[in-house]
């Protein structure tokens, strides 16, 4: 019986050394759905999820999920991020012409005009509107 415990591989649990034994500090969760997530599919740059530009003006415009359902039609905060999210924004429809320029204004940002003409002269228009508001910050302040 003594041959058969000193012929024991190093593969045997009982033999096995410490250092051979891996440790969980390299174990990290994954989410199981990442693959399926279009914003992950790869490290180089793309385009936002048009959805997703939306869902983010309107948060951004109302300052949270809550108050922008209750403005946009009393409807469930997940509900009406779920379909920002899945692309619909028939909700934006009866909601104030504020939020429907903060949307436009943010899909304008997000995705700008290809041609470099185009793209200069929205920056000037951009450059005098800050302009003019800071003209009329002042003038306010003056009174």
């Amino acid at each position: 019986m003594p041959d058969t415990m000193a012929k024991r591989s190093t593969s045997d649990p009982v033999r096995r050394s410490e250092s051979s034994v891996g440790t969980l500090d390299t174990v990290r969760p994954t989410p199981a759905k990442a693959a399926l997530d279009r914003t992950t599919q790869s490290d180089d740059w793309q385009d936002p999820v048009i959805g997703t530009v939306v869902a983010k003006a309107v948060v951004d415009h109302f300052g949270s999920v809550k108050e922008a359902a209750y403005q946009l039609g009393q409807v469930d905060p997940s509900q009406m991020m779920r379909e920002f999210h899945a692309g619909k924004i028939g909700r934006l429809d009866d909601g104030p012409r504020p939020a429907k320029a903060a949307v436009a204004g943010a899909l304008a940002k997000a995705f700008p005009p290809p041609d470099p003409d185009a793209r200069a002269r929205q920056l000037i228009r951009e450059t005098r509107a800050r302009l003019d508001a800071l003209e009329d910050a002042l003038q306010e302040r003056r009174r």
